[in-house]
């Protein structure tokens, strides 16, 4: 059972600005140049600016913008510049979610953006910057090992969805996955999914590192190493008080979404089709990927536009896995970080994606949340 509570809490977003690729230039990133929180494009003129809660636009084919009328701008409670680290990051946006969910709230943290903005290596992170799954769990056992009047355990769980299936990253074998409402939980749970009950932070690396090996990945025209689906990293925090049995569990869920660059609802008139990003000779797998990846991703964006201008009509959920799986983050009863990842370096078509997805964020910022304390689970359930 979840504790009632009438409190609203909008999603807090934050932008992430990656910094130029370390690798050289190709094709794909234009000469650009960097000065003072301003990206130049080649003849010198300003296609990106920021602040530490704004960032600009400029189109040079905007007629209007040159005529004096204002350029494209974004409000949000943090932007990260190029070279902020991911630990920095975290510290803003995670270590708040953490405390939330230790102190028994559902939570959850997404990264969204396009292919190459950065959504992994924030997420995942490399072995010289961890990323958000690492910085969360080390920042979990540190919480955990102040407790003095609470049992605890930490588990955690490796989902992926492909082509609008459920897949088990924690499991060798193939299984049926199926998401129902858990009432003690208070939000939609994947039925059948493997949890592991972990101490460590090498624990957790070493399944996610398991997982990893178990995703789907594809080669299309926007990046070499594309992912072909979305990835949910769940957190699951049990706690009971030594001197009762009511145990307390809350579940942090961390997302990296497949690149956006196919939810075309929010580009421009221009934007290339589907059939844009399916790379010459793909077979038939590939195009039905796209298009699962695109229908998720629209659902989201639908999701994301009914509660922030429509709240109180239906909200259409149900319209794809990914959108089921995260309803309790979006105005549910969790709290909810989005991370916004962009790539200024990048140019023509993928400036307008860049302004995709901060018009998405801003959208995203605009949902309210009614965050509730899951409690009241009956010690037959629990692990404790």
């Amino acid at each position: 059972a979840a504790e009632k509570s009438d409190e609203g809490l909008s999603i807090q977003v934050c932008v992430r600005i990656r910094p130029p690729p370390l690798d050289g230039l190709t094709d794909k990133y234009k000469p650009r140049t960097h000065f003072d929180g301003e990206i130049h494009r080649t003849d010198g003129s300003v296609a990106w600016k920021w602040s530490d809660k704004r960032i600009v636009y400029q189109d040079p084919l905007d007629k209007e913008y040159y005529y004096g009328h204002q350029a494209q701008q974004y409000v949000f409670s943090n932007i990260f510049p190029m070279m902020t680290t991911t630990k920095e990051v975290f510290q803003q946006i995670g270590a708040p979610i953490v405390k939330r969910t230790f102190d028994g709230y559902n939570c959850c943290i997404f990264a969204y953006g396009q292919t190459n903005s950065g959504k992994t290596f924030t997420i995942s992170g490399t072995p010289d910057s961890p990323g958000i799954i690492s910085l969360a769990v080390q920042n979990f056992f540190e919480h955990i090992s102040g407790l003095t009047d609470r049992r605890s355990l930490l588990r955690v769980a490796f989902l992926e969805i492909y082509n609008e299936q459920l897949k088990d990253l924690l499991c060798n074998k193939a299984k049926l996955l199926t998401i129902k409402e858990d009432p003690d939980r208070g939000c939609p749970v994947v039925a059948n999914l493997t949890e592991r009950v972990v101490s460590s932070l090498e624990e957790v690396i070493a399944y996610a590192a398991e997982g990893e090996k178990r995703r789907v990945f594809g080669c299309n025209n926007v990046h070499e190493h594309a992912s072909r689906s979305h990835t949910v990293f769940q957190l699951i925090f049990e706690s009971r008080a030594l001197t009762e049995a009511e145990i307390r569990v809350s579940t942090l869920n961390i997302v990296d979404l497949a690149g956006s660059e196919l939810a075309f609802t929010h580009l421009e008139p221009g934007t290339p089709t589907l059939e844009g990003y399916i790379g010459p000779g793909e077979n038939k797998t590939r195009e039905r990927e796209g298009a699962n990846i695109r229908k998720s991703l629209l659902a989201l964006s639908r999701v994301v536009e009914a509660l922030a201008t429509r709240p109180g009509d239906h909200i259409p959920y149900r319209d794809s896995k990914l959108t089921r799986i995260l309803q309790s983050a979006l105005g549910g009863n969790s709290s909810t970080a989005m991370i916004a990842t962009v790539n200024p370096w990048m140019s023509g078509v993928d400036d307008r994606q860049t302004n995709a997805t901060l018009r998405f964020a801003v959208t995203a910022q605009k949902v309210d949340n009614h965050p509730r304390r899951v409690n009241l689970i009956s010690a037959d359930q629990a692990l404790l």
